[in-house]
């Protein structure tokens, strides 16, 4: 009589445990997207920046609201779980010929635009950087910014053989 109480109650546990492990795996993936940021999202983080002079996105004249006002941003749409996202697939914000007030300056976190071909942000005062992840880059001009140093190990996902620089 033992015995058979024994099987259900160890079945029990084993299922509880397995629930458990099953509730705390769900939960991990939930934090873990929480602080996923869209493209979208970290462009405006860059542009939210603010100097002296205003912010990113006065300087540029965009609506950080508006992607329709980002001259020089191009995006595509991607599907993800049956929705449809906008994702950069290219980014000139080009300081060149502009007045020192209206030069970008802050820290560009890219790390998650997988569909970035290209970026173009020469002639400004930027001072980080963050391209990991970003690996369909196929042109970098970082020219004249404030970057302390950029490395191989900056962008480790990118396929450097077809990857133009241009760091001057």
């Amino acid at each position: 009589m033992k015995q058979i109480i024994k099987k259900p109650v160890i079945s029990m546990l084993t299922l509880i445990t397995a629930l458990a492990l099953i509730l705390a795996t769900y939960n991990l993936a939930l934090a873990v997207n929480k602080n996923f940021k869209t493209d979208m999202q970290l462009i405006q983080d860059f542009l939210s920046q603010t100097d002296e002079n205003g912010t990113n996105a006065e300087k540029l004249g965009w609506d950080i609201d508006n992607i329709g006002t980002w001259k020089g941003a191009e995006f595509v749409d991607f599907e993800k779980e049956k929705e449809k996202e906008k994702v950069i697939k290219s980014l000139n914000i080009s300081g060149k010929g502009k007045d020192l007030s209206k030069k970008l300056h802050g820290k560009l976190d890219l790390r998650s635009c997988f569909a970035l071909e290209e970026l173009i942000m020469d002639d400004n005062v930027i001072e980080e950087l963050d391209i990991r992840g970003c690996r369909s880059l196929e042109t970098l001009i970082i020219n004249n910014n404030s970057l302390d140093k950029l490395s191989e190990s900056d962008f480790p996902d990118i396929d450097r053989s077809n990857l133009n620089i241009m760091v001057l």
